[in-house]
């Protein structure tokens, strides 16, 4: 066996004991504990659902950022890390209480329930899978999988997020958990480039941080500033107590760095660059707390099998490097 081969089975089986000890914690207080693996699984996954989206734009932009984020199809093979929602479908009552929610519009009485959650939450990991055949077979095969994308990827966040508040409903969430999908996606793939592919990078990942800054002040603006009920509901125990200097944490780690990548010396180096994206992925992994886990705890638990499963993934992985000549 070699040192790299060893490498890998010590993180995997390392990965595996941190998710075991969060399946205990889950076990001990259950409510809590789902809060946890909820807000671990939706980081873990949006790695290959933004990966997805990035390789159907690829697939039909075209243009020299394909080569610099070629690992776009790669991190699509981290698309059974959804096996990490199997807990959440079997025990979703338990976390979302469906049987207490209302059910005074028709989506309501169709998807607030543990079936629609679990069939929607398989049918997009159906999805993901086939993504790459999609954008390999044409641009209208790629378009057509885009716009069927977008609208799956909408129910299922809505699903996994929006009922943590009952009366909460906004058209534009999904939209916004998309945006963060995207950039914990892209700053990994950045991260992950060799420096001699790079170019782009940059301005790629500026677009994505204003892409995010965008949806994630509109949420805010509409839902909280003009004092709805339901928007109180959702941004009310989000910005109660230690969450309230979360928000600032969270604002901090995309508009400091978009500042900065608006300036071309900064876009073109790749040491700003990786820092950069570095700072706006940790900013999203800590957001991915803070839509999860307000109202319920379960810290431990999220970063435990947070943890566990980035383990368990990056031993498949080799770093990639630049082919020689």
């Amino acid at each position: 066996m070699t040192l790299r081969s060893t490498a890998s089975l010590i993180r995997l089986i390392a990965g595996l004991l941190l998710v075991a000890v969060a399946g205990l914690l889950i076990a001990d207080r259950p409510e809590p504990g789902l809060a946890g693996l909820l807000a671990a699984s939706i980081f873990a996954s949006a790695i290959p659902i933004g990966a997805a989206f990035l390789l159907l734009v690829m697939a039909l932009t075209r243009g020299h950022w394909q080569r610099e984020f070629a690992g776009a199809t790669e991190s699509l093979r981290l698309a059974p890390i959804f096996v990490v929602f199997l807990p959440l479908l079997l025990f979703s009552p338990t976390l979302y209480r469906w049987h207490g929610m209302e059910r005074d519009t028709t989506f309501r009485a169709l998807f607030l329930n543990e079936w629609a959650y679990a069939l929607v939450t398989i049918g997009f990991l159906l999805a993901l899978l086939i993504t790459p055949w999609c954008a390999a077979r044409s641009r209208a095969a790629a378009a057509v999988a885009l716009i069927l994308f977008v609208i799956l990827q909408g129910l299922a966040a809505s699903l996994w997020l929006m009922p943590l508040a009952p009366g909460y409903f906004s058209s534009g969430f999904a939209l916004y958990v998309l945006s963060l999908q995207v950039n914990i996606a892209l700053c990994l793939l950045v991260l992950s480039v060799p420096a001699s592919r790079l170019p782009l990078s940059g301005t790629l990942l500026l677009v994505a941080v204003l892409f995010w800054l965008y949806f994630a002040y509109i949420q805010y603006f509409v839902s909280w500033n003009v004092n709805s009920a339901a928007g109180l509901e959702w941004f009310a125990p989000r910005s109660a107590g230690p969450w309230q200097y979360v928000e600032y944490l969270l604002a901090a780690s995309g508009v400091v760095p978009a500042a900065l990548l608006l300036f071309p010396p900064v876009r073109q180096a790749r040491r700003w660059v990786v820092a950069l994206a570095a700072i706006i992925l940790g900013g999203k992994a800590v957001e991915c707390l803070w839509l999860a886990l307000p109202g319920r705890g379960g810290l431990a638990t999220a970063l435990l099998c947070g943890a566990g499963l980035m383990l368990a993934a990056s031993a498949g992985f080799r770093a990639r490097r630049e082919a020689r000549p």
